[in-house]
């Protein structure tokens, strides 16, 4: 058997006789008030405020003016206990934002890097400053960036004293990069640290060209004369995955003496092809090519310090595709 008595006060009571229990429960409501000192939107402070203990950049003598937003406040207070973090890097090698691949044989430099800081609130300016080392894997560094100035911004472009130069290698491999931020605040004069890691990876090239040559008895000759349309660095060796690659037409492969030539590593395929254009309209051309077989069906590919094979395949005709026409091939 249950009891329930309710009284229409704020508190219930339950009572339940069949453990002996009682259960009280409190119904509390809580509703905004203004804040004392601000404004109606409680967006900034009505009259000024004297700090009278330091508390982060709130120091102790100094004052806040009537309009100061609240927000400013609150910054002042906590900002120098947030850490700065670094959220994003990328290289800017050979002009080109955004690089995490390099041709394999290759060591080009890293001229700028972009950082994405937060919490850069609470770095001091021209006092101490923003020290920014590059070390590679080895644990050697390889470029240094000091940029004392005030951050008004979490995001910058810093260039690099001494540009540093990507290892070139002979064999596929990721060069991880560690860019260590070194920085002091107020809220711990000693200086800090934080880091984050950078992968570079080597690969063998992917290249769209455009020759006259129908047929090909020397792959250096081929090259000497071909136009590079476009090339790419998604291959990889060890991925036994079918590979997405995009390559871009320009008028050369309009042009009704050239045929339009792929250039891929010796391990690859093309298992299917299509074109279209931004997008728009996609149509399959995969019978379009033919894997060249005459005089051989691969040739040693040399660039920079690395030597690889490599395998061509022709466009079936000469002339195919308009300079607006982006290839879609499926390498497997």
């Amino acid at each position: 058997m249950k009891v329930i008595i309710q009284e229409p006060a704020p508190n219930k009571v339950l009572i339940n006789n069949s453990n002996n229990t009682v259960k009280v429960i409190e119904n509390i409501t809580i509703s905004p008030i203004n804040i004392p000192g601000t404004s109606s939107n409680a967006g900034t402070i009505s009259s000024g405020i004297l700090v009278t203990n330091t508390i982060g950049d709130a120091i102790s003598g100094s004052s806040y003016g009537a309009g100061t937003s609240v927000e400013s406040i609150l910054r002042d207070i906590i900002g120098p206990y947030w850490e700065p973090t670094i959220d994003f890097i990328s290289f800017v090698i050979n002009g080109q934002n955004g690089i995490n691949k390099i041709a394999l044989g290759t060591a080009p430099p890293i001229t700028t890097i972009q950082l994405t800081i937060g919490n850069s609130i609470n770095m001091l300016s021209t006092q101490y400053g923003l020290a920014v080392s590059i070390t590679n894997q080895g644990g050697t560094q390889v470029g240094f960036v000091s940029k004392p100035s005030i951050y008004t911004s979490d995001q910058y472009f810093a260039s690099i004293v001494n540009n540093a130069t990507i290892t070139a290698t002979s064999v596929e491999t990721n060069q991880n990069y560690t860019i260590s931020l070194s920085y002091r605040n107020e809220a711990n004069t000693q200086t800090q640290s934080t880091s984050k890691t950078y992968t570079i990876e080597s690969r063998k090239k992917c290249m769209l060209l455009a020759s006259p040559l129908a047929n090909i008895s020397n792959l250096q000759d081929f090259l000497s004369g071909a136009t590079v349309m476009d090339s790419s660095l998604n291959s990889k060796d060890s991925v036994t995955d079918e590979i997405e690659v995009l390559l871009n037409c320009t008028s050369a492969a309009a042009n009704q003496d050239n045929y339009v030539y792929l250039l891929l590593p010796a391990s690859k395929s093309i298992r299917e092809a299509a074109s279209t254009t931004s997008g728009v309209g996609v149509a399959n051309i995969t019978d379009s090519w033919q894997l060249v077989t005459t005089p051989q069906t691969s040739w040693d590919y040399t660039e920079g310090i690395a030597t690889y094979p490599v395998k061509l395949y022709r466009s079936t005709q000469p002339g195919p595709y308009n300079e607006n026409i982006i290839l879609d091939f499926t390498i497997i």
